[in-house]
């Protein structure tokens, strides 16, 4: 874009007052966290989860992996569907790496120690004139003259254009992991304010420890006096560009900087000082970075550039797997993030609307064509998918989103962020030149009126988000206990947890999983692989270091070991306490899977629906292929639920697991402990125990369980009344009426407002009353049959003043159904010959 110039005629900087803002002294800054310490030497930081899991007190941190993800500000691009595209929070991508650790930034008693020879240093050397204009570029633009040459991101503001607007401190304190580890510090340290602030233009060399890394300069307004900072602190023993720089002596910003002309400050490592001030032109090292200046268009209030590569090989944790909850876009989302180099967002205001413009930087042109094709691919399809969520609203009133009642004023400001989004989205343009993919959207708000929608809606998206995440989680554990149960039925019994080679231990077997590669469409790497050697055997290599989908959770996303293994967030349960995984079948604290056994379906005493399968982790998972602890675990230490064990599957609130019948279950994190313990073992020789939704203990009333609880063999329907023995007694008689228990009548009883569905799927209603309510339904198979109905039959509702359990009954009735109860849960079946209350 065309160069400016300096405003010899600027304004004076008016009173705060008179402008609606704050008296002086408020600043753009905020307390700054306690810098965490750096890893032991030799460990590794893999997706956040290094940091010890107990806090000062000892008391452990039970907040969810998810939960953490939504607090570094992920999830928020995940509504969007391009970070790029939800504008208003565009700086938060840039710090949600999750794992990074800052270092100590504190510097050595002699700052002029071992220092190579600066060649400005000489004060025999006098610069003149036409050298001293030459190191201060024209003012208030994104120029590449401040950029370090190594550098690998890129981030230029205009505070003083954004200070006067209303909600921008808002904005700033959501922005805090990107503000907080250079930015604030330098301004605390120079007592700046947004409004003296012209540009802010960063450059980071070292990605893995941003403060260690960074050059910055900043250009001030030129009412703003600096002459205050020539003296400020005290002399660094370095020049740059012929002129001495100074350290604060207070405050955390200690790097040297230089006073440049009357309104500039450069500030950064002094090893990046002299580098800059040695080279005569910029010759960046990044490719992507060097490709994204050469396109570089109007200036804005706002650009980021990112070397993506380096980004990934420094360990952020990019937001590529933030869709993976939304199956039909996953593929071309992930593409957005793995494959180009770089990314470059620059946001310009005009007025009341703003523009965006998003480059994708490629290797090659057929990288830029398959990223295009994605583009193409995930726009569209993101704005079908929010217009859907947005009409799904229904008219303005009190509604559920992930089972939390939100006011009706929260959801109108939700749905004007999706319709922004949408609008937003259908405005989208994108091309390709070269090796580059070009996104560009027009916004009829600015950047603070989408980013304040944003955070005000910050409840709404993340309860979307898990509602999605779990329904995905359902699908995924689902497709794990279909395998399990496919080999039971070829076999007569489940799968070992770790198998072959007899004379190794458990840890160095192959696992479960790899028993059942042909269950999950990979009978090829089943074939190759080699059962009498260890699972990381040269061998057997080639197979163990392939992903295998079916074991990642979409929270977590893919991940591997140090040395490349592909990891599992899901095991199977071995049972209760330290070694339980040695134990025979009939010792009451063994789970379904045992490293010296194949357990039997007659084995489970406890009934297939009472006995959990498998739980998934969030924190230390193992390389699938491995046997041992990576794929079978006790546990051991409660609470059980995101607690000192590492079992969880990314929500703030629970846990899914699977259970032996094959059935995916929501758990609380308030579970009580004997219930979960009870729950993952197969004969612990007790009545049956309170299923997840019910309430949480045996009924008084509840008989001792019976062989007749065991799973059923393959094809055969839970028993209904007729066909039940025990009912053959007085079945002339008409059967007595059922009361539903209180706690249960209460999950039912919960007020909706207005609904209205219309065709929607059975199995899909009584998924949403499950998650509703917290319920256990299952269904009477001979009666769906003898009613010739599936869960893919359609139903329709629309009722005010009602009740979930008058929706559940409505439902039910056109398909001639009802529920009732059973064992705790809710039983769907014939109306005759039972009564329920």
């Amino acid at each position: 874009g065309p160069r400016q110039t300096p405003r010899p005629d600027a304004p004076t900087r008016p009173d705060a007052a008179a402008r609606g803002q704050a008296a002086d002294g408020q600043r753009w800054t905020r307390p700054v966290a306690a810098v965490p310490p750096p890893l032991p030497k030799g460990a590794r930081a893999t997706g956040g989860e290094a940091q010890d899991p107990t806090s000062a007190s000892g008391r452990f941190d039970a907040l969810s992996p998810t939960e953490r993800v939504w607090q570094k500000g992920l999830l928020w691009i995940g509504l969007a569907l391009a970070a790029v595209l939800l504008v208003g929070l565009v700086l938060l991508i840039v710090f949600s790496k999750g794992s990074t650790t800052g270092q100590n930034a504190e510097q050595p008693a002699d700052p002029t120690a071992d220092q190579p020879a600066d060649p400005s240093a000489d004060p025999a050397t006098k610069p003149d004139a036409d050298n001293l204009a030459a190191a201060v570029p024209t003012a208030g633009e994104l120029n590449v003259a401040w950029i370090a040459d190594d550098a690998r991101m890129v981030v230029s503001l205009t505070p003083s254009r954004l200070a006067d607007r209303s909600g921008m401190d808002r904005m700033v304190e959501a922005a805090g992991p990107a503000w907080e580890p250079v930015i604030e510090k330098i301004l605390a340290g120079f007592s700046l304010g947004p409004h003296e602030l012209r540009r802010v233009t960063w450059s980071a060399s070292d990605l893995t420890d941003l403060a260690r890394g960074s050059l910055v300069a900043i250009e001030l307004e030129p009412t703003v006096d600096a002459s205050r900072l020539a003296t400020a602190g005290a002399a660094a023993g370095l020049r740059f560009r012929g002129r001495d720089c100074r350290r604060l002596t207070e405050g955390e910003w200690t790097e040297p900087f230089a006073l440049l002309g009357e309104h500039t400050i450069v500030t950064g490592r002094p090893e990046m000082l002299r580098a800059l001030a040695a080279r005569t032109e910029p010759r960046l090292t990044s490719r992507a970075l060097a490709k994204m200046f050469e396109v570089l268009g109007d200036q804005a209030e706002l650009s980021l550039l990112l070397d993506l590569a380096a980004a990934r090989e420094a360990g952020w944790r990019l937001p590529d797997g933030t869709l993976n909850v939304w199956p039909e876009g996953a593929d071309s989302w992930n593409t957005l993030w793995r494959v180009p180099e770089g990314l470059g967002i620059d946001l310009r205001i005009d007025g009341r609307t703003m523009h965006s413009k998003i480059d994708l930087v490629c290797a090659d042109i057929p990288t830029s064509e398959t990223v295009l094709a994605a583009v193409e691919r995930l726009v569209p399809g993101g704005k079908d998918l929010l217009d859907q969520r947005e009409k799904a609203l229904g008219e303005p009133a009190d509604e559920k989103i992930d089972d939390e009642k939100v006011p009706a004023v929260r959801i109108e400001g939700y749905r004007l962020l999706l319709r922004e989004v949408v609008a937003a989205l259908g405005a989208t343009r994108w091309e390709q030149f070269e090796t580059t993919v070009r996104v560009r959207t027009d916004w009829s708000r600015d950047f603070l009126g989408v980013g304040l929608l944003a955070l005000d809606a910050m409840a709404e998206v993340r309860g979307d988000w898990l509602s999605a995440l779990g329904r995905v989680l359902e699908t995924r554990q689902s497709r794990l206990l279909e395998g399990i149960e496919d080999y039971r039925r070829a076999n007569g019994y489940y799968p070992a947890a770790a198998v072959g080679g007899g004379l190794l231990p458990p840890e160095t077997r192959l696992s479960w999983m790899a028993t059942l590669l042909p269950y999950y469409g990979h009978g090829d790497w089943h074939d190759r692989l080699q059962f009498g050697l260890s699972w990381n055997a040269g061998e057997n290599a080639p197979v163990t270091k392939q992903p295998l989908s079916e074991a990642v959770n979409p929270a977590f996303g893919p991940s591997a070991t140090p040395e490349g293994y592909p990891v599992t967030h899901y095991v199977g349960s071995a049972g209760l306490g330290d070694g339980a995984g040695k134990l025979s079948a009939d010792d009451p604290r063994a789970g379904m899977f045992g490293f010296g056994r194949q357990t039997r379906p007659s084995q489970i005493k406890d009934g297939a629906s009472n006995t959990i399968a498998i739980l998934g982790v969030s924190r230390d998972p193992g390389p699938w292929a491995s046997g041992g602890r990576a794929t079978v675990r006790a546990l051991t230490q409660s609470p059980y639920v995101d607690g000192p064990d590492g079992f969880g599957t990314g929500q703030p609130d629970g846990m899914y697991v699977g259970m032996a019948d094959g059935s995916v279950r929501f758990l609380s994190k308030d579970i009580d402990p004997q219930v979960m313990e009870r729950l993952v073992t197969i004969n612990d020789g007790g009545p049956p125990v309170a299923l997840p939704g019910a309430a949480e203990g045996p009924a008084a009333d509840t008989p001792p369980k019976t062989a007749s609880s065991e799973p059923k063999p393959d094809g055969e329907a839970e028993p209904t009344p007729e066909q039940d023995p025990a009912a053959d007694k007085g079945a002339e008689a008409e059967p007595p009426a059922i009361e539903i228990p209180a706690e249960i009548a209460a999950k039912l009883d919960r007020p909706i407002g207005h609904i209205a569905l219309e065709n929607v799927k059975l199995g899909g209603l009584v998924h949403t009353v499950r998650q509703i309510t917290e319920l256990e339904i299952s269904f009477d198979q001979a009666a769906l049959e003898k009613a010739a109905v599936t869960l893919d039959t359609l139903v329709s509702v629309d009722l005010k003043d009602t009740t979930v359990g008058q929706v559940l009954s409505e439902a039910l009735a056109q398909c001639f159904l009802i529920y009732t109860v059973r064992d705790g849960r809710l039983l769907v079946t014939s109306p005759e010959p039972l009564k329920t209350k």
